[in-house]
């Protein structure tokens, strides 16, 4: 996945358009999305009761909103200098380049929904452009948690002798492909012993196995 950075502030900067970058990186279960930087723009003013009543609003409703507008909310926070920050990607059409239309317009309805802007930063994962070499081998079915694991044959890791391996879970508007072919989304046993490989939401669990949520997944 590759990650757009997208500095807006006020209406009138917002409508205006945002510079953008690219820059890409690879991660052990994916591609995983990689910061650029954006041009600096004159921030949104702080709201007068700070960010932090913003960021309950935030939990209760930034979601739905988002899925309104086909959007998925990776993750969010205050970030460093006294500003919110957003990542987003396509929902349901996961392939889709979100457009700066797009999310012009998502930023306008999360200030208009909050009563006034406020500082934020919005990057932008996209999936799945950068080709991906096979990351290992199905070993394992969680067939509770819908799940596999996955196995390498080189890597270890880290500094160990256990084989780099991952569980690979799916997002809810995950799309899986199997020999090539559009498949269930449901993982079974006839899986075990194929190559995998994914494109993830870029944030794992740091656990052994590790633990990702794959957005497009491709076995065989």
């Amino acid at each position: 996945m590759k990650k757009i950075t997208i500095a807006c502030a006020l209406l009138a900067v917002l409508l205006a358009g945002c510079g953008e970058r690219n820059a890409s990186q690879e991660q052990i279960a994916g591609n995983s999305p990689s910061a650029s930087a954006a041009p600096e723009e004159e921030l949104a003013p702080m709201p007068d009761g700070g960010l932090d009543p913003v960021m309950e609003k935030l939990k209760e409703r930034a979601n739905e909103l988002a899925k309104k507008q086909d959007m998925a909310i990776l993750w969010y926070g205050a970030g460093a200098g006294e500003m919110i920050e957003m990542n987003v990607r396509s929902y349901g059409d996961i392939e889709h380049k979100l457009t700066d239309k797009e999310l012009d317009a998502f930023m306008i309805s999360l200030f208009e929904w909050n009563g006034e802007p406020f500082p934020i930063k919005m990057t932008v994962s996209e999936c799945c452009g950068d080709e991906l070499g096979p990351l290992g081998v199905v070993t394992e079915i969680d067939m509770e948690r819908n799940r596999i694991l996955v196995v390498s044959a080189t890597e270890k890791n880290g500094n160990t002798e256990d084989p780099a391996a991952v569980w690979i879970g799916l997002t809810d508007d995950a799309k899986v492909y199997v020999d090539g072919k559009p498949a269930p989304r449901e993982f079974d046993e006839s899986l075990i012993g194929k190559e995998a490989r994914a494109w993830t939401t870029g944030i794992v669990e740091q656990s052994y196995p590790s633990q990702v949520t794959g957005i497009k997944v491709m076995i065989g």
